[in-house]
């Protein structure tokens, strides 16, 4: 609850806003052990928060991340990872 942590700071933040972490073990370490540097986009986050009356999650593509870094080789699991992701926030909207 990003909100609440905000407000413990003494700062005002009235909006509902809150971040996720997602993260897969076994994929983190393929990950990792073909370039530690993509630790820095670890774990893949997902946004909920109110915009007016709406509720939206959101979150950065994992196939997006990977291609910054450079590693074609993790490019499927990257997808992999990102369906799953989809499957998730698309479960939660329902």
């Amino acid at each position: 609850d990003v909100g609440e942590r905000l407000r413990a700071k003494g700062l005002p933040f009235e909006r509902k806003f809150y971040v996720y972490e997602v993260c897969n073990p076994a994929a983190a370490k393929k990950v990792l052990d073909a370039n530690v540097r993509i630790g820095t986009a670890l774990p893949c986050r997902v946004t909920v928060y109110t915009d007016g009356k709406d509720v939206v999650l959101e979150t950065l593509k994992p196939t997006t991340m990977i291609a910054m870094f450079g590693e074609p080789s993790l490019e499927g699991t990257a997808a992999e990872i990102e369906a799953a992701i989809a499957a998730i926030m698309s479960e939660a909207a329902g």
